[in-house]
């Protein structure tokens, strides 16, 4: 090849590199400076969301991302929002126990209010948690029992709720740091425990402190003679949730072993 032709071939190739550093350096300009390219963040807040809400795009990275901003709940050893008593309640029933996680005394308060019933925390770091209890039968009523740690956490609060047969109706709610009272369930229905003794048939509700609930039940077909068994329920989230069962227990009329059959025995706690 004729020298000339390959000193032109060559200053193509040269001037070729030339364009292609000189794209390379407007790339490196627009994505960012140093050695490497980076990838450019834009931050923004909608006009349109809550002022609690914040939004990050980062390029390349696909569809917006949502950050919820610090939450504004109300935790432990906050003061709740005031609930004012209404008017003209009636029927009103005290008892203690620690329900809003700072593990203080509260008060716990039962009371009927044109023609419903309630169920109330009055929390020693302010204000109260109001809730109504719903299924109460006609010619019933609601009473404040106190509070019981049966999950490690704050003090579930105890109520009776009713009556039925030979025995009182006992319902479980889940105090909390968040200024919530609500009621545990057991498959998929509110708390409601028989507690007490007939002839033929006992039923006990006992709490075993920082572990589980357990249900006791004994049935008799001379009244001298029962069968009992024990449930053991966990508390999970805001239901009671069965663990297990224990074998058949047999218990003579007059054994010490068949008075939890037919009791509440939740600490201090008592139905009357």
């Amino acid at each position: 090849m004729p020298t000339g032709a390959s000193s032109h071939k060559e200053l193509r190739a040269e001037r070729a590199i030339c364009r292609s550093l000189a794209l390379l350096a407007l790339t490196m300009a627009a994505c960012g400076s140093g050695s490497s390219p980076t990838a450019s963040v834009a931050t923004s807040t909608s006009a349109a969301a809550p002022a609690s809400t914040t939004s990050s795009a980062v390029a390349g990275t696909g569809p917006t991302v949502m950050t919820r901003a610090s939450s504004t709940t109300v935790g432990p050893g906050a003061a709740c929002p005031s609930s004012p008593l209404p008017p003209n309640v009636v029927a009103v029933t005290t008892a203690a126990g620690s329900f809003d996680g700072d593990g203080k005394p509260d008060v716990l308060k039962a009371y009927q209010a044109a023609g419903a019933w309630h169920l109330r925390v009055e929390s020693s770091a302010g204000g109260e948690i109001d809730v109504t209890v719903t299924s109460v039968a006609a010619g019933d009523a609601v009473k404040a029992l106190g509070g019981f740690n049966i999950d490690s956490g704050a003090d579930e609060a105890f109520a009776s709720v009713g009556s039925g047969g030979y025995a009182t109706l006992v319902g479980i709610w889940k105090g909390g740091g968040f200024c919530q009272l609500t009621r545990l369930t057991v498959n998929g229905q509110p708390s409601t425990f028989p507690v007490g003794a007939s002839v033929r048939n006992r039923s006990g509700l006992r709490c075993v402190g920082g572990t589980a609930l357990q249900v006791l039940e004994a049935q008799s077909s001379d009244g001298t003679q029962y069968t009992g068994t024990i449930a053991n329920y966990d508390v999970v989230g805001n239901t009671l949730v069965h663990a297990n069962t224990s074998p058949p227990e047999a218990h003579a009329a007059g054994d010490t072993g068949l008075l939890p059959y037919g009791a509440f025995t939740c600490g201090g706690l008592a139905l009357s």
